[in-house]
């Protein structure tokens, strides 16, 4: 019954949560920002065409590198690596002196924030209403989190198969990698939960870095999100670093790439009817 009641109270949590982000995203939605045009943003092909384009370019980026780059790089690899060497330490902590009864509370409200399912209905949702409501930067970001969460789902899930890493729910061994071949499920690295609620809190971040409170209460909630697989015992604390931080790379990436920004190029398609005319319209921006 607990396990029930938990899942309620995390479906209520998530969905509150989503409201008061969109709530607020629309109340501070500028008059010039909002108009009937939002539903038509869907239909714009550069967006469509970012599902390919963004992975590309995250993928193909290290040839442009910088020797800067590549010395950020490093650091980044070399402190992944370190956390990799405390993580059963990390582990013991968390189970032995931090988990108790009200921190699995709060694991089983913000959870669901990081299921794939969860969140690409709050993309969709957000979209929704910001198209019903007018609101063109509501919309926008909901789109581009949706692109966010789909291309960053897809690299993560990339990711666990090429290193079929145990999770410590299964082993004591932090470094226990299966790799590709193994055929026991084995799908720890990178925190796929982390991924996701990163991907989509950053889309909104960056389409609001204007404000305090959206940025804010989206980069809570996923911090939150990825620590609760640490306090379950789901996944290693370098797993949800890394989630996270693919979550946010392709959030960044996904949102400077976005056709929805002032001064854009991109190419339309809107249905036209005038009298007996009926067609598309195709527009592009210069």
């Amino acid at each position: 019954m607990r396990g029930v009641g938990a899942r309620r109270r995390s479906m209520r949590f998530a969905v509150v949560a989503a409201m008061m982000v969109l709530a607020s995203a629309h109340s501070q939605q500028p008059r010039a920002e909002t108009s009937s045009g939002a539903a038509g943003q869907i239909l714009e092909l550069d967006y469509w065409t970012g599902y390919l384009r963004v992975p590309y370019k995250l993928l193909t980026s290290p040839f442009d590198w910088s020797l800067g780059d590549w010395g950020k790089a490093a650091l980044l690899g070399a402190g992944a690596g370190a956390l990799m060497f405390l993580d059963s330490d990390i582990k013991d902590f968390v189970q032995d002196d931090v988990r108790n009864g009200a921190t699995d509370d709060l694991a089983d409200i913000v959870r669901p924030l990081g299921d794939g399912l969860v969140v690409a209905s709050m993309a969709t949702g957000g979209y929704v209403i910001g198209a019903v409501m007018g609101s063109r930067r509501l919309a926008a970001a909901s789109l581009t989190g949706l692109q966010s969460f789909t291309v960053a789902a897809t690299l993560t899930e990339g990711i666990k198969f090429l290193s079929g890493r145990q999770r410590p729910n299964k082993t004591d061994d932090a470094f226990d990698f299966g790799g590709p071949f193994d055929t026991d499920s084995r799908n720890s690295f990178v925190s796929g939960h982390a991924t996701h609620a990163f991907a989509l809190a950053t889309a909104f971040a960056m389409e609001y870095r204007d404000s305090f409170f959206i940025p804010t209460l989206a980069y809570s909630a996923a911090t939150l999100t990825a620590l609760s697989r640490v306090n379950d015992n789901r996944h290693w604390a370098s797993d949800v670093a890394l989630g996270a931080g693919v979550g946010f790379v392709v959030g960044v990436l996904s949102h400077k790439m976005s056709p929805f920004g002032r001064g854009d190029t991109s190419v339309s398609f809107l249905p036209y009817s005038k009298g007996d005319a009926r067609g598309v319209l195709i527009s592009k921006r210069f």
